[in-house]
């Protein structure tokens, strides 16, 4: 295209193109934040590494934090059925104490008269030897 003086748009351009030309920097406002505007910027092109840094890090905290309150879930179940487990051991233990007891145990047997046993009436005798 041809612009007045037989010069092209690329060749005005270039006249009037110079390097200390900075680009505009207006006021930030939602419409210009919508268009992408502020992204365009240079300071935020120059932190855009921190930017990445900082999105990682949060990655990070959020993936860290949600395994530890599975972790702590977890913890909490097992000590539901480790509490559990003890109250039954308690349990067990005791009706095996009751079963054990030597009263209990001679009443079975003259019940079933299975045997000729007796409880002592006089201690046993502890026998020296030399």
């Amino acid at each position: 295209m041809k612009i007045k003086d037989g010069k092209s748009i690329i060749d005005a351009l270039r006249a009037n193109a110079h390097e200390e030309d900075k680009p505009k920097q207006g006021k930030i406002s939602i419409v210009s934040i919508i268009a992408g505007d502020l992204l365009i910027r240079d300071a935020v092109r120059k932190q855009a590494w921190l930017l990445v840094l900082i999105f990682v890090i949060a990655m990070v905290y959020v993936a860290v934090r949600y395994q530890c309150q599975k972790d702590l879930i977890e913890i909490d179940k097992l000590r539901v059925e480790l509490k559990d487990a003890r109250y039954r051991a308690n349990t067990s233990a005791g009706k095996l104490t009751e079963q054990c007891r030597e009263t209990l145990i001679m009443q079975r047997l003259r019940d079933n008269k299975d045997t000729t046993l007796v409880v002592p009436r006089y201690p046993p005798f502890i026998i020296k030897v030399k």
